[in-house]
């Protein structure tokens, strides 16, 4: 499962390029910004769902180095409302990825028993 959620992963970064080329060469297309924010929004739960399986299998972390998937949570939270303002009200452009800001506060308010960490 690991090596699928990493080569997923990959995959968007390899991916990342497109539309990112394709929000500079349209302008400020909702379409295009939809795309830019939907790719970076699968390549956070991809980041989740594996920061999530690894927390949770003691044999691939050293035990006083066990990971914490809050951040990863948090972010693709974010990530996900970014998306939602994005495409409900199309006047806010990229601006909606400012919530981004908001990920690590609330990563710290998160309890660790909440995300499974």
């Amino acid at each position: 499962l690991i090596i699928y959620l990493m080569l997923a992963w990959s995959f968007t970064i390899v991916v990342l390029p497109f539309p990112t080329s394709l929000v500079t060469s349209t302008g400020d297309d909702a379409v295009a910004r939809v795309f830019y924010i939907g790719t970076m929004t699968v390549s956070s739960a991809l980041l989740a769902a594996l920061a999530l399986v690894l927390a949770r299998r003691p044999t691939l972390h050293a035990e006083d180095a066990r990971p914490d998937p809050r951040q990863s949570v948090t972010n693709l939270a974010m990530f996900l409302l970014a998306l939602v303002v994005t495409v409900a009200v199309p006047a806010t452009s990229y601006w909606s990825l400012l919530l981004l800001v908001l990920a690590d506060p609330l990563a710290r308010l998160l309890p660790r028993r909440l995300v499974g960490a």
